[in-house]
Order: C-alpha cells, then structure tokens, then sequence
C-alpha cells in the first residue's frame, strides 16, 4: 500500500509528497510505532515547520496530532466482488454513486456497492444511465462490497483520524460488516479484545478471491477455548464480517 500526505500549508505552499521518506524512531505506543517524520522524498519540510507525528500502524495512518491534512491510500481491486473498508474519512468518496464516479474517473468499472444493514445487503448500482437503489453515504469503520469488472489499483484520499478520538466499534448480536483501523492485529486479537474473558463474539470473516476465510473462537468452559480456521492478519482497507452472540464493543488503540 502506497501512501502520500500533505502535511498542511507552510508559507503559502500546499506540499504534496510521496511517502518515501527518513523517519527517526521516538517510542511506541501500544502497538503502534510512533515516528516523528523528517523527510519526506527529496522535500524536507521548510526551517521553522513542524514536522507532523502519526502512528504508522501496519498499512493504516493514524494521526496523533490535528497535523496531518490529507492521506492517499491504495486499494487493490480484483475483477468481482471487493470487500473493502476505510481507515479515514474519504473526502472524494462520501456516498455510493461518488464512489463509483471515482473509480470510473481512474480508469475501472464498479457497478454496485453494497452494505450491511444488520439483516442483510442494501445495494446501490449503476448500469450504464440506469440507477438503481439508494445512494448511501461512505463511512470509516465499516465494510463494503464492490462489485468491480477491471483490476485496478484505486488510490482514495481522506483525513486520518486522531488516535485519541479513535471511537468503540459497536457490536450487536448477529452479523456485522466493520473495519478496523488498529494493525497489525490477528482476527484472534480482535475476538479476544471483544470478548475479553467472555463469549461475546464467536467469529471474524475475510471476503478472499472469491471465497470467505473463516475463523472461530469458542470458549466452552474457563479452561476449555477452542479456535479454528486461520488466524489471519487483519488489515485497515479490507472490510470484515464479524458474528456477536451478545452486544460489545471492540476498543482500539487502549
């Protein structure tokens, strides 16, 4: 995944730059390394601008200062369906129909979206001049299905959020569709951190070419936890499934 930042206005000038870039570690914070940015490409920041500080999480930007202005983050979409999520606020992608007009306007075709209202899938599609469903807005945190007819690497800018004001994730009993921001994480992390101690939820999906990679976390007794399938690592752009036997919340970044 490929990042670009714009840090914000120094003297007038708006700098975009790739993140290639000179870091000098200055501590962690959970699990996330925090490093302070020195260099960005070949642009260093002008003498007297403060350099922004995030957390690199895996492959997510999480900000730990109002600092950071704008991230780009590449998605890799495959020809079918696409279970994706945001790890930010999209700015050029707030609803459906704006989405597909973004994906078009790089060069691919994504003819539905689809999310998860609790009971099943509400889809927004377009065919050719025809428009069919609601035009739902786009949310971080949680997941989408893409229909996309081309492979296409789509690069998406948004605004990180604050680590600080990274809010619970919600769940209630049954399916939900989510994302997660914190990386890297296992799907057995994320089930311990919801249930933690109890039973709570039971089972985390991955939407993979074409097929779901399954993994379940059982607690039959204090002693007696069982789990199967594959712990797979979990990402901030892919979107989840996640079956709750009761209401929780998953909490990150604590």
């Amino acid at each position: 995944m490929d990042f670009k930042i714009r840090p914000g206005f120094f003297g007038g000038k708006n700098w975009w730059v790739t993140m290639t870039l000179s870091v000098i570690l200055i501590g962690t914070v959970g699990i996330a390394v925090i490093l302070r940015l020195t260099k960005f490409s070949s642009v260093w920041f002008r003498q007297g601008a403060e350099a922004g500080e995030m957390s690199l999480t895996g492959k997510a930007i999480v900000a730990e200062e109002a600092e950071v202005a704008e991230a780009e983050v590449s998605y890799e979409l495959l020809e079918g369906w696409n279970l994706v999520a945001f790890p930010f606020s999209p700015l050029t992608v707030k609803s459906a129909a704006l989405l597909i007009e973004d994906v078009r306007q790089q060069g691919g075709t994504v003819s539905a979206v689809s999310r998860w209202d609790g009971d099943g899938w509400q889809e927004y599609v377009e065919r050719g001049t025809e428009r069919y469903g609601y035009d739902f807005a786009i949310e971080p945190g949680k997941a989408y299905f893409l229909r996309s007819h081309d492979y296409l690497q789509w690069r998406v800018v948004g605004v990180p959020p604050i680590k600080k004001e990274v809010l619970p994730i919600e769940l209630r009993s049954g399916w939900q569709a989510i994302g997660i921001i914190q990386s890297p994480l296992t799907a057995g992390q994320v089930l311990s951190a919801i249930n933690d101690g109890e039973e709570r939820a039971v089972e985390i999906d991955w939407w993979r070419s074409g097929s779901w990679e399954v993994f379940v976390q059982r607690r039959y007794s204090v002693e007696n936890a069982q789990e199967y399938g594959t712990n797979f690592t979990i990402e901030p752009t892919k979107g989840y499934m996640v079956k709750a036997m009761s209401e929780g919340w998953l909490r990150q970044f604590e």
